[in-house]
């Protein structure tokens, strides 16, 4: 159980994280003076302590791999513990970021009285109001990604790894808190109604917001 315990925690959260990944409520954290914040989701946690427990597990076979027996150990066991020992090193890097993602409150979208802003593991993207197609400002929405007009792309400001200037921006949803079809409706909401901006974050705000969605308020 010692060897095979974290191999079954590790798949739990795999397909618990599946699972809720398919529930997705319509709504915002308001977040005074800041915005309406779009979270990662417990798909997205369970996600990361998934990863945790299976490199916790696999560093276990490595370590038994290259202390049982001793260098006297059959070449078949050499060779696998290096392979494995390879794949271990070759993973670590993407779950040390996924953990380093999470403990910073990421992924997570927000939209703020002067823009759209997209915080995820590669960096920052800021795109301001203003920068938008006015009308409707989104050409797609797909379970994971909207696809974003942008007018104005020398506005768009990026921080971080990965940076596209384009009149096309993608915000990816996959791994948050929200029904993509609602996020999209609330961002050509506000692309139409500039004079509404100012208020993005009020509690009072919110409430007036839903029903405009076609939310009942407190969903």
């Amino acid at each position: 159980m010692l060897h095979v315990g974290p191999a079954l925690v590790a798949l739990a959260a795999f397909v618990a994280s599946v699972l809720l990944g398919r529930a997705k409520p319509a709504g915002f954290e308001v977040r005074e003076g800041v915005g309406f914040v779009v979270p990662a989701s417990r798909a997205f946690g369970l996600l990361v302590v998934g990863e945790v427990v299976m490199m916790a597990f696999l560093t276990d076979q490595v370590i038994h791999m290259w202390t049982w027996g001793g260098a006297d150990g059959p070449v078949l066991r050499f060779w696998a513990g290096a392979a494995l020992s390879v794949a271990l090193l070759v993973a670590g890097g993407p779950v040390a970021v996924l953990v380093v993602t999470a403990l910073r409150g990421r992924p997570q979208i927000l939209l703020t009285p002067s823009a759209v802003v997209q915080q995820d593991w590669w960096g920052n993207r800021t795109i301001p109001w203003e920068a938008l197609r006015p009308g409707w400002p989104v050409s797609q929405v797909r379970r994971r990604i909207l696809t974003l007009i942008v007018d104005r792309p020398e506005l768009v400001v990026w921080r971080g790894l990965l940076r596209i200037s384009t009149r096309r921006q993608w915000l990816v949803v996959a791994h948050l808190r929200v029904r993509p079809r609602f996020l999209a409706d609330a961002i050509c909401f506000y692309v139409g109604h500039p004079q509404r901006r100012d208020a993005i974050g009020a509690p009072a705000e919110y409430e007036r917001l839903l029903p405009e969605l076609g939310v009942p308020v407190g969903e």
